[in-house]
């Protein structure tokens, strides 16, 4: 095997001219490689300069391209991997097929099942961090607003909470229609469960973009969500409420105070209550934190307001065990009995709600 000097081309040992760079060649300007070394060297040389061998035109166990044999022809092999692709067609078509058999037969069996796993969350618990429920199975009640357009039934909802519905409560929601199943319409009132998808943004008549949970519904149910609130258990002065294993709630008094606010409400109230946590703990607290005024309604279903300036004894945590002397301050546009609506949550966030009917003693 013969190199060109130059450019280290591989060139015929007779060649009197490079056919790569094209520079005239004599034996002196020829390289070969040591067979011991493997590093070029002159052609002409006797020895190697670098290891001292003799140098040789072939390598010892090289032989004389006359003196091979022939290369004997290759059978024809037959073109199998031609059928590969059809039978892993096939093979999909099949099984696709038989998942979505599969999927239909197990969807009306696990109906009831599929709809037990799924918990309900309060809204603001979702909104504060909704990558914790990201593919978690969750229900909500909830109203139609809008139905888009597209195959699949993509629609806002807003959530029903213990006073009705709310403007700020909203869901982006999608679901695909079965064969003959009628399609959803605005003002629809419906029990939702389904997967937790993340965040939707849509642009809102101001040109602003709002952020809103997105759920998949995998079934639904038609609901008269008016009489949703009914199912609370409701409690009076006095009466305590247990949730199993986790904590109890009792209002000890409700007493009217100076109102010094009248141009908002007609009247103002400090109530004095106790909690008692039974298990609450997590990974990151051991106590429970219990309000009993985020949701106030007066006599005639007003809206009521919350005066945390005036509160002496604000709710503490309570580790496991121990229970919490606690006051909250509300005001009322129509003076008298009111309606307070509490929500606790356990170490998995599912709700427990409770309605208390309260008057001044």
């Amino acid at each position: 095997m013969t190199w060109c000097i130059y450019c280290r081309a591989e060139i015929d040992g007779a060649a009197e001219q490079c056919p790569s760079c094209g520079k005239p060649l004599t034996d002196g300007e020829k390289v070969v490689r040591c067979h011991a070394c493997q590093k070029f060297i002159l052609k002409s040389a006797a020895e190697c300069k670098y290891c001292g061998a003799p140098v040789m035109d072939e390598r010892p166990d090289e032989k004389p391209a006359e003196t091979e044999a022939p290369e004997e022809p290759r059978p024809k092999k037959k073109r199998r991997w031609l059928w590969i692709p059809v039978i892993l067609l096939l093979a999909a078509a099949i099984g696709f097929t038989a998942i979505k058999l599969r999927g239909r037969a197990e969807s009306a069996v696990d109906r009831k099942a599929y709809m037990s796993s799924c918990k309900s969350v309060a809204y603001t618990m979702l909104m504060r961090d909704p990558s914790r429920y990201v593919g978690q199975r969750l229900t909500f009640s909830g109203k139609v607003l809008r139905v888009l357009e597209g195959g699949t039934v993509r629609m806002y909802m807003t959530q029903f909470n213990p006073v009705g519905f709310t403007d700020s409560d909203v869901w982006y929601a999608s679901y695909t229609l079965a064969e003959g199943e009628t399609p959803f319409a605005k003002d629809d009132e419906l029990l939702i469960y389904g997967e937790c998808v993340g965040m939707e943004s849509y642009l809102d008549s101001y040109g602003s973009y709002v952020a809103m949970p997105s759920i998949r519904i995998d079934f639904w149910e038609e609901a008269d969500l008016s009489r949703l609130a009914s199912r609370d258990p409701v409690f009076g002065l006095d009466e305590t409420w247990t949730v199993d294993g986790l904590c109890e709630l009792t209002v000890k008094s409700v007493r009217q105070i100076e109102n010094n606010d009248p141009e908002h409400v007609a009247a103002k109230y400090l109530v004095d209550y106790s909690y008692t946590n039974f298990g609450y703990r997590t990974e990151t607290a051991d106590g429970i934190y219990i309000t009993i005024d985020e949701i106030i309604l007066d006599s005639a279903g007003t809206m009521g307001y919350r005066y945390p300036g005036e509160v002496k004894n604000p709710p503490l945590s309570a580790p496991v065990g121990e229970t919490r002397k606690a006051q909250c301050c509300i005001g009322l546009e129509h003076a008298g009995s009111f309606q307070l609506t509490v929500t606790v949550y356990d170490a998995s966030f599912n709700t427990h709600t409770a309605r208390f009917n309260l008057s001044a003693e």
